[in-house]
């Protein structure tokens, strides 16, 4: 079994699944597709050092303060950006900063 079918097998969600399938399809049928012709731009790589996955995602995207980001990396989060930073005593959001010296509250 490779990663891909390894990975598949471990979701529940069956859109997430036919999702999947078809980017990884895409990608693969693609291959030799010149991508920085068709993905959008983003903004300079170099202005994103020293910040995490999430922070440097939000920072690429060009995320605004309400924009809200579902992630289904690694850990799995939601986050958006806030022009205020945010404390929760439960402990379940993490208050973290972003890239541009606002906030990006998290949730695992």
């Amino acid at each position: 079994m490779n990663p891909l079918e390894a990975r598949i097998r471990r979701i529940e969600d069956r859109q997430a699944i036919n999702d999947l399938v078809h980017a990884y399809t895409f990608a693969m049928d693609n291959r030799d597709l010149d991508w920085a012709s068709v993905l959008p731009p983003v903004l300079d790589a170099a202005s994103a050092l020293g910040t995490g996955d999430n922070m440097a995602a939000a920072l690429g995207l060009g995320l605004k303060p309400g924009d809200v980001v579902i992630s289904l990396g690694t850990s799995g989060t939601v986050f958006a950006v806030s022009a205020t930073p945010i404390a929760d005593p439960s402990g379940a959001v993490a208050g973290f900063a972003d890239a541009t010296g606002l906030f990006l509250p998290l949730v695992c």
